[in-house]
């Protein structure tokens, strides 16, 4: 569960109805991050 936990793709494949292809560019996602948190 940790490992799931600490995948952002693995993530999406879990709880988004249409998997990964409802995402942008995971590396998008995951450098947008910090910045969404700040804001």
């Amino acid at each position: 569960l940790l490992r799931e936990s600490l995948n952002p793709v693995a993530v999406a494949q879990a709880l988004l109805p249409g998997g990964v292809k409802d995402l942008p560019d995971p590396e998008k996602v995951i450098f947008s991050v910090p910045l969404d948190h700040r804001s």
